[in-house]
């Protein structure tokens, strides 16, 4: 009988893979890190070129990345970094006064909207008579003169 020719085994074939894949890479690798040069200095200009954006976009979304960490990690930070804490009573003022604003100028609106105010009226130029001082006797009505006459009905004696 012939000698049976064995298979390969799977770590023959594994060998011969890389061995075959480090010949392509060390061929490759002058051309793969110069690009990978290139590219880490086009990213460097470019993050350059943004710094003053990203900087200030920063600082605006500050308040909400703190807020985002742990408690643990945001207890260590500076007092200066940590947000400022708004006060609830100036949220509350400032939404009264806001709605105040808002009541008073509907008012205003709808009264000058419904009615005008009345016209001005001077004042008359003839003295009110006096009272205190008459030129003429007082009248007396027939009922107290009959009074006075002792002509009255029993019931008011």
């Amino acid at each position: 009988m012939p000698f049976r020719k064995k298979k390969p085994t799977a770590r023959k074939t594994l060998e011969t893979t890389a061995a075959g894949l480090a010949t392509t890479v060390a061929a490759k690798a002058p051309q793969v890190r110069d690009q990978v040069v290139t590219k880490l200095h086009e990213g460097a200009d470019e993050a350059r070129n943004r710094w003053p954006d990203i900087r200030d976009e920063l600082v605006e979304r500050r308040d909400q990345l703190v807020e985002r960490l742990p408690d643990d990690v945001s207890d260590r930070l500076p007092e200066s970094a940590k947000p400022k804490k708004k006060s609830k009573l100036r949220k509350v003022a400032l939404i009264g006064l806001a709605a105040a604003l808002g009541g008073v100028a509907y008012s205003r609106v709808k009264n000058a909207a419904n009615s005008s105010p009345a016209p001005y009226t001077p004042p008359s130029t003839k003295p009110a008579p006096d009272l205190t001082k008459s030129s003429e006797p007082t009248q007396m009505p027939d009922s107290v003169r009959d009074l006075a006459d002792d002509s009255a009905p029993d019931t008011v004696k």
